[in-house]
């Protein structure tokens, strides 16, 4: 995506699906945590060449196998794409979208800032 900041992975990559999307709210910018909140959960997999990439490559996951079985998947690309439906999901549960105007495509804030 253009004009979105690649975000930062730490140096030790998560074991579980949990640890994987806590690592993400703590290290994706609010461009990526808002493009992902505003796509259809039905149309996730327009996901798969841009966060999921960053999320195989950040997280090593082509060789994090522990990884993989905690999101239950035996391949890297559908343990990204189950760490991309459970941070959709987290982002989904704690955060909401606060408009100004009928015009503006709004901000993506925490529900109790609501």
């Amino acid at each position: 995506m253009t004009g979105m900041n690649i975000p930062y992975f730490a140096a030790s990559s998560p074991t579980t699906c949990s640890e994987a999307v806590r690592q993400l709210h703590e290290f994706l910018g609010s461009d990526w945590k808002e493009m992902l909140f505003l796509t259809e959960k039905e149309k996730l997999v327009q996901r798969h060449f841009d966060l999921g990439q960053l999320i195989r490559n950040g997280f090593n996951l082509h060789h994090n196998n522990e990884l993989q079985e905690s999101c239950g998947e035996g391949n890297a690309d559908d343990a990204s794409m189950v760490i991309v439906q459970a941070l959709w999901e987290d982002l989904h549960k704690f955060y909401t979208i606060q408009k100004k105007s009928l015009n503006d495509n709004g901000n993506l804030i925490k529900k109790e800032q609501v």
